[in-house]
């Protein structure tokens, strides 16, 4: 991935599209490697002043301002804490348009990049769910 260029100046829908696209063309329809996918894009997204506080906060605290952080990436959806502690979280991703596997995979790679900017240690996708349309149920572990 080292030709991903960050997407914020496309349309949300594109950016996906081509999200699935690269899943069927390049990464053997494999959905699960969308996440591969959302990490590099995430680190190479994740802005000065973001990585800066990011540096300097543990995942719980960075955690608590996820729905600031969300806002200034994505006009629409919302990113929600659910349930959160040492090591774990639990979360959604409400409202958001697009519902396949891909899209979804995409997403969790890149809750694990803040993930890891806030210093959390290696962590781990462990479900990835979509709750009904428009949800998405993420839980990671560190």
């Amino acid at each position: 991935f080292a030709g991903v260029t960050p997407a914020s100046w496309v349309p949300l829908e594109l950016y996906y599209h081509l999200v699935e696209l690269l899943v069927r063309r390049h990464l053997d329809r494999d959905e699960r490697r969308a996440a591969e996918l959302g990490t590099e894009v995430a680190r190479r997204e994740i802005n000065g002043f973001f990585r800066l506080v990011l540096g300097f906060t543990s995942p719980l605290v960075a955690l608590s301002m996820s729905s600031r952080f969300w806002r200034s990436y994505f006009d629409r959806s919302e990113f929600v804490v659910v349930e959160s502690g040492p090591g774990y979280l639990r979360a959604d991703v409400r409202d958001w348009p697009l519902t396949n596997a891909a899209v979804g995979y995409e997403l969790g790679g890149a809750l694990l990049a803040w993930l890891q900017a806030s210093r959390a240690s290696a962590p781990v996708l462990q479900r990835l769910a979509w709750l009904c349309p428009g949800v998405l149920c993420l839980d990671a572990t560190w």
